[in-house]
């Protein structure tokens, strides 16, 4: 939602009644784009840390952000992370495979680079990922 801050209210309450440690946040870019790559990015915060949700309270929807903010908040995300991946499939690969696949293909690499891994996955939007 527009304007509304981080809570970790999802993050806190898988972590309480499911006894997990590693959860892992989602997302990906660039599925609207006519030319270029399709990335995501996936992060486990420690979100029993009371700093963290305070040093990442402007954190929201990346495609409402200037350039200069996202590269300011990519700093602090990956300060405070337990882990982050980053998974890029370009232009040329989505023409072969199609973007849904390309994106999942992203969003696995992303999750692939993960250490620890999650043990529960949290996605921004409609796809469904299967291991």
């Amino acid at each position: 939602m527009a304007g509304s801050s981080p809570t970790l209210e999802i993050e806190t309450a898988v972590s309480t009644t499911r006894h997990l440690q590693y959860i892992a946040g989602l997302d990906e870019a660039g599925r609207g784009a006519l030319a270029g790559p399709v990335v995501a990015a996936a992060v486990i915060l420690p979100i029993k840390d009371p700093d963290c949700l305070a040093r990442l309270a402007s954190v929201n929807d990346s495609k409402q952000l200037s350039a200069k903010k996202r590269e300011s908040l990519f700093s602090r995300i990956t300060e405070y992370a337990l882990a982050y991946g980053i998974g890029s499939v370009p232009a040329n690969i989505i023409d072969e495979i199609g973007i849904i696949p390309a994106t999942k293909l992203a969003m696995k690499t992303a999750i692939s680079q993960l250490t620890p891994a999650p043990e529960f996955l949290l996605v921004d939007g409609r796809l469904r990922l299967t291991t």
